[in-house]
């Protein structure tokens, strides 16, 4: 009758309304309440049998001051500050966050005395994930990374660089003349933030008479690694150099990935070769040579 078919068309129209604001609160493309539904509709996860939320919760140690602020986790030690979105912990925005923060006279109380960061999810397929950043975030800024960076092969070096020989660089890369004033706070990193922008290989090799171990850390290294050119390259803010020989140094920073990402890009300039070994290699790595043919 023309009553029912009236009647489904309001129960149509009002579900089409229901999944549009469904759709716009979570950031899927917008469709108008009025149009035909897609040929693929969203699929959810069936919520649990009781229906409770799973919940998480995660202690901080005391020596670690912890706040939940615009959007963003920031963690406080005694070897720096670092900060984590909510939006990379959680892609989906299922995560509810509540964070119970101690005062500093709580916190030098006594043991267990921490902050609490609170979790709560239909869903716990991101939470080791989660778990795994915070607790990278804990111990960059209670202790930092530090990540080991040695050469092999005949004449192979790392030396530090200052900024001022960095700012000549950069001005030589841009084609600046050799009388132009040198801006000591020039980097690379203004050009682009990709590990090749920040390698720079100089025209003519310099002397240098550098003592080790080295003193002060340093923002660029020198890599002397059987190239007819040197290669300065420039590390990135938050990490630091420190040089023990000729042959050794080591990376320092708060962030895990952002050390061991320079660590890495600083041994993919010269990989160990198969056969002999020389090359960039990381401390405690564990190279497997081969044998060349016809050798016994």
């Amino acid at each position: 009758t023309a009553g029912a078919q009236h009647q489904q068309e309001c129960v149509l129209t009002r579900c089409l309304q229901q999944r549009w604001q469904l759709q716009q609160q979570r950031g899927v493309k917008q469709l108008r309440p009025y149009a035909e539904a897609p040929e693929s509709l969203p699929r959810f996860r069936k919520p649990s049998k009781d229906g409770r939320l799973n919940r998480m919760v995660i202690r901080v140690p005391p020596q670690v001051q912890l706040e939940l602020r615009d959007q963003h986790l920031v963690f406080t030690g005694k070897a720096g500050s670092t900060s984590l979105r909510l939006s990379f912990l959680d892609p989906t925005g299922l995560v509810a966050w509540q964070c119970h923060t101690q005062s500093a006279a709580a916190a030098a109380a006594g043991p267990g005395t921490g902050s609490l960061l609170l979790l709560a999810s239909p869903s716990k397929r991101n939470w080791r994930g989660i778990q795994t950043h915070i607790n990278n975030a804990v111990h960059g800024v209670m202790q930092g990374y530090l990540v080991g960076v040695t050469v092999q092969g005949v004449g192979y070096r790392l030396e530090p660089v200052s900024d001022d020989v960095i700012a000549a660089a950069v001005a030589a890369r841009r084609g600046a003349p050799p009388d132009a004033p040198i801006d000591s706070t020039s980097t690379l990193s203004g050009s682009s933030s990709s590990g090749k922008r920040r390698i720079i290989w100089e025209q003519e090799a310099e002397k240098t008479n550098i003592a080790y171990p080295h003193k002060q850390p340093a923002r660029a290294v020198r890599l002397k690694v059987g190239y007819t050119r040197a290669c300065i390259f420039q590390l990135p803010e938050g990490v630091q150099a420190f040089f023990v020989k000729p042959t050794l140094m080591y990376l320092y920073g708060i962030d895990k990935a952002l050390v061991t990402g320079t660590a890495a890009a600083i041994r993919a300039i010269r990989k160990p070769n198969a056969y002999t070994g020389n090359g960039i290699q990381l401390v405690g790595e564990t190279l497997r040579l081969k044998q060349r043919a016809g050798s016994k």
